[in-house]
């Protein structure tokens, strides 16, 4: 599950490249879900991923990283300036 730092927040995501569209699907096996529809190549769903989640976040882009997993699926990101409050209203408007 997600975690709190002093810089922000750490989120487990599993992606699901070269789907129709950009959408998040849910919470799985304690990690968000996220459909992108760039192909996994070059680096470009990774960067389609930082790009849609600064949308939905509303953050910079700069605020997100991706700290573990670049070529997998199964990733670690940052989201950096969040807090417990905003992770909280998140995941209400998520359920």
């Amino acid at each position: 599950m997600w975690k709190v730092t002093d810089k922000g927040v750490i989120i487990p995501i599993k992606i699901s490249p070269k789907a129709a569209k950009n959408a998040i699907v849910g919470w799985e096996n304690g990690e968000l879900k996220i459909r992108i529809a760039a192909i996994p190549e070059k680096g470009n769903a990774n960067e389609e991923l930082i790009h849609f989640l600064a949308k939905e976040f509303n953050v910079s882009k700069q605020q997100i990283s991706i700290i573990s997993g670049k070529t997998s699926r199964h990733k670690r990101i940052s989201i950096e300036g969040w807090d417990m409050q905003k992770v909280t209203s998140y995941l209400k408007w998520q359920a």
